[in-house]
């Protein structure tokens, strides 16, 4: 670098705030003839706030990242990567109106429907309307249309012992939807849409009464309450970090956070997030800021 040039770099660290970005370089010479000495210091530091601007508007997704492998991203969808979305609520038989993830790969467990499983836009009630960016996931449930739920396939198997492995969304429970259930998520061994559950590492679920629940299927479902809390009605961000074979993971929801609770060991190689089977309606997901992997100016 000459002692001219300079290094345009922003670094974000943070609980609301993650993302590691390099936003490339600029040579101040080109513009010695328009700004100089308090100017020009005034005209880089107007670059770095466009900078950082640029990165917290476009940094948020649903996201599993590699914590230990610098954030790697494994996974990602911010729900805005689409040609067409629902603008109605559901349940909506317009159009598929399916996800494509950025990094990895959808499955969708709505079948022959197609139409339960949507990116929307949509803010007229009950739908609650994006927690950030134009669209979000609403993945509809009732008895006639049972079919639901998203399986990713993360870009690559995570079979390193004690990587950590982390899952971050945005989640938005109605009222009317608060129930044991009314939305499982989590991280499973493979992407395989049929085996999330048989093949999970790590399923939380809200419990009905305000704190979390998790389940582990080590010899038959065992159901237990984290104590952490989660609040219907409003968009929450939930967190799961689990360490590629251990038996623990941690969940955390909205800043509350409980470390020990019980997982299933193995290697990490898929998400999922299905509705429940009571009552019928909707439940949201939508995305969160992005870890990015620490660049190296060189």
């Amino acid at each position: 670098m000459g002692p001219m040039e300079t290094a345009l770099t922003v670094t974000g660290v943070g609980v609301s705030q993650e993302a590691h970005c390099s936003f490339g370089r600029f040579d101040s010479r080109k513009f010695s003839n328009l700004f100089s000495g308090d100017m020009m210091k005034t005209f880089q530091s107007a670059m770095c706030f466009v900078a950082v601007l640029l990165m917290s508007t476009a940094a948020q997704a649903v996201t599993v990242t590699n914590v230990t492998n610098d954030n790697a991203v494994l996974f990602s969808d911010d729900f805005e990567n689409v040609l067409a979305v629902s603008t109605v609520p559901a349940y909506d038989a317009s159009g598929f109106y399916h996800p494509v993830a950025t990094v990895g790969t959808w499955s969708f467990g709505d079948g022959n429907e197609r139409n339960t499983d949507q990116v929307t836009n949509s803010t007229a009630s009950p739908d609650p309307g994006p927690s950030q960016g134009k669209n979000y996931m609403r993945m509809y449930f009732s008895s006639a249309r049972p079919e639901n739920g998203l399986v990713g396939a993360l870009e690559s198997v995570q079979s390193h012992a004690d990587d950590v492995i982390k899952l971050s969304t945005m989640v938005y429970i109605p009222k009317a939807k608060d129930a044991v259930a009314s939305i499982q998520l989590g991280l499973s061994g493979t992407g395989v849409l049929a085996s999330y559950g048989t093949d999970s590492r790590v399923w939380v679920r809200p419990g009905g009464a305000g704190t979390v629940e998790c389940v582990t299927t080590n010899g038959g479902l065992v159901v237990s309450d984290t104590g952490v809390h989660y609040q219907a009605g409003k968009w929450q961000r939930w967190d799961i970090e689990y360490a590629v074979g251990s038996a623990t993971f941690t969940l955390s929801v909205d800043g509350e956070t409980k470390k020990g609770l019980l997982a299933n060991p193995g290697n990490v190689g898929g998400v999922w997030a299905i509705n429940g089977n009571n009552p019928d309606g909707s439940v949201y997901l939508d995305g969160v800021s992005v870890p990015k992997p620490a660049t190296t100016e060189k």
